[in-house]
C-alpha cells in the first residue's frame, strides 16, 4: 500500500478486494448447497496455471554474465518461426580447464500472469464442511505415504511443474553441480535426467547425500527464504529435469508476514516475482565452500573446455552451442466431494500447464587471432640483407579466426637488387618453409589459430664480369698493358692506374688521364685510384707542352781550324740547360752529344750542328737538341793521297749432277784489287778514287771424283775478277756392266695312266739363259737386261714292257726365253692279258689255236683304245 499510495490514502477513496470467481462474476453464488456445489465443481475446472519461461540472456548484461571469464564480443537476439534464439559471443581466451575456465552460467525464469500467480501462491480454501487449499488438496497424504510420487510428465495426480534445462553436448556438465530454485509458492522435489530418473541430491554446504526421494529436499526447503539451493549429480546428463511442486505445509509455506519486501517493492509485488532455477557460478560457491580449492570449485560448474572454445572461436561464431528450457506441468485444483452416497461428486480437476518453450541460447566465441612475419633465405651461406629485412609486414590488429590475411596487399617485391646479387621472394610458408606448408594464391586463412608466415628468399649472386682498362697514347708513342678488372652487376670494379711511365711524346710530358681523348670527360690522376668500373674503360694520355732547352750563348761559330774538328768550340757555345718545368739542370761535357753530319768538311760553308743533350728529360726521354751555324772557310788544303785495296774471291762448287749434293770441297780463289784514293783528313772520308787494278781468276783442273765420271766441265776456265762471283762443276754417276747366267730344265716322266705311278726313269734336259745387267756405282741400282734364248731339243717316248706305246709318244721340241723350270708327262696304258673262252655254239667266228672270240678281240681292242684315249685326255 506503501508502494502504490506514497502519500497515503485519500479519504474518499474506495479499496476493492481482489477475487478468482469460480462461477460468472455477473451471476450471484446459488443459494442451495447443491447448486453451490455444482458451481464449485464448475469453478475447479477454471484453475489454469498457464505460464511462459524464458533463459536469461538477452541484452549485453545478461549476456555478459553467461559467460563471465571471457569479454563479450556481441551479442544479438533473432526470432524466427515463433523461436527466439539470443547468440552470445565471447571473445576466446586461453584457458588451462583447471585454474581457469571458460564457465557458463544460466537461470531460467518461469513467469505467470500476475492474477495466476497470486491464485497460486493463495491456493485457497474451498469446499464443502473441511475446507482446504484447492491446489495442494492431496499433497499430505501423497507425502505422507511410503510411496515416491509419479516423476512421469502429464497428469499424475498431483500439482507440479517441469523446468527442463537441455544443455548442448558441448556443454562439459561436471559431477556435481550446485542449482538454485526461487520462488514464494513453489520448492523442488526431484531432481530429474532427460529420462526422467530421479537424481542423486547432495547438501550444498558439505556434499552429504540427501538421496534421490521425495523427501530429499525437506532439510533444504525454508519457510522464510524463497531461495532452495542443493547440489546434484547429473551422472553426465545434458538434460536436467527440476520438477517443482507448491509450498503447502507451514515448515514450507512462506506467509504474507514473512515476505521481505524487494527494494521498491511491495510485498505482493514480490510474491510475484517469477519463479527461478539457476546455476550457482563458481564465484558464489567460493564463499560458500572455503573448504574446496579454486581448481575444484571450477570443477563443479557448468563449462566449455578450451578446445571446444578454441574450436568454435575459429568459426567466428558459425558453430554455437545451444541451451534451451521448457516448462509444463499439471494444475489439480480439488474442492472435495459435493453431497454423499451415491450423490456424491468430485469437484478434482486435472488441468495441464500447457508446454512452453523458452527462447534459446546460442553460445560461443570469437577467436580473436593475429598473424607475425617473417624471412627467411633459403640459400645456403646467404644472409638477408637490409634491402630484403625492412620489407618484413608487422601487423598488430587483430583478426577473426575465419579471417583470410591478403598477402597480394603487403606488397612485397618479386625481387631485390642488391650490391651482391637479386634475392627472389619465393613465397610465403605457414610456420617454415618446406613443401607441405606452401601457401598458394594471394591469401590465407587463418583457420581458428594465430598464424605465422614465413617469406622465403633465395639468392642469385651476379655472375662475376671482366672489364679491360684500356690506355691510348693519344698522340704519344709506348704500349702500356691492359689491365682486367672483376665487378658484377651490383659492385663495380677498382683499380689503381697506371703512372704512364711507357708512355712518351717528344716535347711533352704526361699529366694524367681523360675518359675522352680532346679531355671533356672525367680526368684522373696518373697512378690514381679509379672506383665505379662497370665495363670497358679506354683511358687517353693528356700530355702537356715540356719547357726543357738548351740555350746557347751563341747560335754562330766560325771553326777556328779548317782542317781540325774540335767539339769543345761547340760544347762552349751553350749558356745553360732546362727541364720539362723550366728548372735548370746539372749538366756536363759527357752529357752533351755533337753531330756534325751534316758538315761537308770538303768544302767550305756553312753548315748546321746540334748539340743534344742525352740525359734527357720525362718529355725528351732521348734526350733534346739545339742547332747552330758552323762555319768552315779554307778547307781545300784539307785532304791526302793513299792506296786502297780489296779481295774478290770466285768459290768453286763440285756437285752430283743428279741430287746437286757435294761431292768434293769447294775451292776458294782469292784476287787482291788495288787504287789510289784522295782522303779528307777531317772526316777519313774519301773525296776522291781512282780505278781498281784489271785481274782474272786463274783456270782450274776439276779433280776426279770415286764413282763418277769425269767432271763438267773437266777445267773451270779463266774469268775477269772484279767482283766476288762462283762456278759449279757438275759430276755424272759411273756405271758398270754385270753378266748373268742361269740354267732351265725340262722333266720328262713316264707315268701308269691309271695309278700315276712311274713306269720308265724320267729324262731331265738342261739349257742355259743369259743377259747383261747395270749397276749405278753411286747408288748401286742395278737395271736388268733382257735373257737370251734356248731349246730344247725334241724326245721320242721309249716303249715300256706290258704297257702300250706312251701318250704322246713324242716330247716335242719347246724354245724358252724366261728361266723357268718345265715338267712333261708320258702317260701309259698296261696291255690285256688273253682270255681262253669256250665256245657254246660253233655260230660264230673263232680264232685260229686260241679259241677266243673275233667279237672279243674286237671288244677288247674297243677297250684298249678306249684307255688310251683317256690317257691321252689326262694328260692333256
Amino acid at each position: 500500500m506503501r508502494t502504490a499510495f506514497p502519500n497515503g490514502i485519500p479519504a474518499d477513496a474506495k479499496l476493492y478486494g481482489i477475487y478468482f470467481s469460480l462461477n460468472d462474476p455477473n451471476d450471484p453464488l446459488p443459494t442451495g448447497n447443491f447448486g453451490l456445489g455444482l458451481a464449485l465443481i464448475g469453478g475447479m475446472a477454471k484453475i489454469n496455471l498457464t505460464s511462459t519461461v524464458t533463459v536469461d540472456g538477452e541484452g549485453e548484461a545478461a549476456a555478459e554474465a553467461v559467460l563471465p571469464d571471457t569479454k563479450l564480443a556481441r551479442t544479438s537476439t533473432e526470432e524466427a518461426s515463433g523461436q527466439k534464439t539470443t547468440t552470445i559471443l565471447d571473445t576466446y581466451a586461453k584457458k588451462d580447464d583447471a585454474s581457469s575456465i571458460n564457465e557458463v552460467v544460466l537461470r531460467s525464469e518461469f513467469t505467470m500472469d500476475d492474477a495466476t500467480a497470486m491464485l497460486a501462491y493463495k491456493n485457497p480454501t474451498a469446499g464443502y464442511g473441511n475446507h482446504t487449499n484447492v491446489l495442494t488438496r492431496n499433497y499430505p497424504t501423497l507425502m505422507a505415504s511410503d510411496a515416491e510420487l509419479s516423476t512421469d510428465s502429464g497428469q499424475v495426480g498431483y500439482t507440479y511443474v517441469d523446468m527442463v534445462t537441455t544443455l548442448d553436448p558441448g556443454i562439459t556438465v561436471p559431477e556435481t553441480l550446485t542449482l538454485e530454485t526461487s520462488a514464494y509458492t513453489w520448492r523442488p522435489l526431484y531432481a530429474m535426467d532427460g529420462a526422467r530418473n530421479r537424481l542423486e541430491i547432495l547438501n550444498p554446504m558439505d556434499d552429504t547425500s540427501l538421496g534421490s526421494t521425495k523427501h530429499s529436499f525437506d532439510s533444504l526447503v525454508s519457510n522464510t527464504d524463497p531461495r532452495v539451493r542443493f547440489t546434484v549429480k547429473p551422472n553426465g546428463a545434458h538434460t536436467i529435469i527440476i520438477r517443482m511442486i507448491m509450498r503447502d505445509i507451514a515448515a514450507e509455506r512462506i506467509t504474507e508476514d514473512k515476505v521481505t519486501p524487494a527494494e521498491g517493492k511491495s510485498a505482493a509485488e514480490t510474491v510475484l516475482q517469477d519463479m527461478s532455477l539457476r546455476a550457482v557460478p563458481a564465484s558464489e560457491l567460493k564463499s560458500a565452500r572455503s573448504d574446496l580449492s579454486a581448481e575444484a570449485l571450477n570443477s563443479r560448474v557448468l563449462k566449455i573446455t578450451d578446445a571446444k572454445a578454441a574450436e568454435l572461436g575459429a568459426t567466428a561464431g558459425a558453430q554455437t552451442l545451444k541451451v534451451q528450457g521448457t516448462v509444463r506441468g499439471v494444475a489439480v485444483a480439488d474442492a472435495g466431494t459435493i453431497g454423499s452416497g451415491w450423490l456424491s461428486l468430485p469437484t478434482n480437476t486435472q488441468n495441464d500447464i500447457p508446454e512452453s518453450t523458452s527462447n534459446a541460447l546460442a553460445l560461443g566465441y570469437i577467436r580473436h587471432v593475429g598473424v607475425t612475419y617473417d624471412f627467411t633465405s633459403v640459400t645456403t651461406g646467404s644472409e638477408l640483407p637490409a634491402d630484403v629485412t625492412k620489407l618484413l609486414p608487422r601487423d598488430p590488429s587483430e583478426h577473426l579466426a575465419t579471417d583470410t590475411v591478403n598477402l597480394a596487399a603487403l606488397n612485397i617485391p618479386q625481387t631485390i637488387r642488391t650490391r651482391t646479387g637479386v634475392w627472389t621472394f619465393e613465397g610465403w610458408y605457414k610456420d617454415s618453409v618446406d613443401d607441405a606448408n606452401k601457401v598458394s594464391g594471394d591469401s590465407v586463412s587463418f583457420a581458428g589459430a594465430d598464424l605465422h608466415l614465413v617469406g622465403a628468399w633465395s639468392f642469385a649472386a651476379y655472375p662475376q664480369r671482366t672489364a679491360t682498362i684500356s690506355y691510348d697514347p693519344n698522340g704519344g708513342q709506348g704500349t702500356i698493358p691492359s689491365a682486367s678488372v672483376t665487378y658484377t652487376e651490383g659492385e663495380p670494379g677498382s683499380a689503381t692506374l697506371s703512372r704512364g711511365t711507357e708512355y712518351v711524346r717528344e716535347g711533352f710530358v704526361l699529366a694524367g688521364w681523360n675518359t675522352a681523348a680532346d679531355s671533356t670527360g672525367t680526368a684522373y690522376e696518373l697512378g690514381a685510384a679509379m672506383t665505379g668500373i662497370s665495363g670497358d674503360v679506354t683511358l687517353y694520355a693528356q700530355w702537356t707542352p715540356s719547357r726543357a732547352r738548351i740555350e746557347l750563348k751563341t747560335d754562330k761559330i766560325t771553326a777556328l781550324d779548317p782542317c781540325g774538328w774540335d767539339e769543345s768550340q761547340i760544347v762552349a757555345a751553350v749558356a745553360g740547360i732546362y727541364g720539362d718545368d723550366d728548372s735548370a739542370l746539372n749538366w756536363t761535357a759527357a752529357d752533351l752529344r755533337i753531330d756534325s753530319s751534316k758538315v761537308d768538311f770538303t768544302h767550305d760553308g756553312t753548315y748546321p750542328v746540334s748539340i743534344t743533350y742525352t740525359k734527357g728529360t720525362p718529355a725528351y726521354p732521348n734526350g733534346f737538341s739545339v742547332t747552330l751555324e758552323y762555319t768552315i772557310s779554307g778547307i781545300a788544303g784539307c785532304v791526302t793521297d793513299r792506296t786502297e785495296s780489296r779481295t774478290v774471291t770466285r768459290t768453286v762448287e763440285f756437285v752430283d749432277a743428279v741430287t746437286r749434293a757435294r761431292v768434293a770441297d769447294s775451292v776458294l780463289q782469292d784476287v787482291t784489287l788495288t787504287r789510289t784514293v784522295r782522303t779528307n783528313t777531317v772526316t777519313g772520308e774519301v773525296t776522291e778514287g781512282g780505278a781498281w787494278s784489271v785481274r782474272e781468276f786463274s783456270a782450274l783442273t776439276a779433280p776426279r771424283v770415286t764413282n763418277y765420271e769425269t767432271g763438267s766441265p773437266a777445267i773451270v776456265p779463266a774469268a775477269p775478277a772484279s767482283a766476288n762471283s762462283s762456278f759449279t762443276v757438275e759430276y755424272s754417276h759411273a756405271h758398270e756392266q754385270i753378266p748373268e747366267s742361269r740354267e732351265v730344265k725340262r722333266v720328262i716322266r713316264f707315268l701308269d695312266a691309271v695309278n700315276g705311278e712311274s713306269v720308265a726313269d724320267s729324262v731331265t734336259q738342261t739349257v742355259t739363259l743369259t743377259r747383261m745387267n747395270t749397276r749405278d756405282m753411286v747408288t748401286g741400282d742395278v737395271t736388268y737386261g733382257l735373257w737370251s734364248t734356248a731349246t730344247f731339243a725334241k724326245l721320242t717316248a721309249p716303249e715300256v714292257e706290258g704297257y702300250n706305246a706312251g701318250l704322246p709318244s713324242q716330247v716335242e721340241e719347246v724354245q724358252v726365253s724366261e728361266p723357268e723350270d718345265l715338267s712333261v708327262d708320258v702317260m701309259y696304258s698296261a696291255l690285256l692279258k688273253p682270255e681262253v673262252v669256250v665256245p657254246v655254239t660253233p655260230a660264230k667266228p673263232v680264232l685260229a689255236r686260241t679259241g677266243v672270240s673275233v667279237v672279243a678281240v674286237f671288244g677288247v681292242g674297243v677297250l684298249l683304245a678306249g684307255a688310251g684315249l683317256g690317257a691321252l685326255r689326262l694328260k692333256k
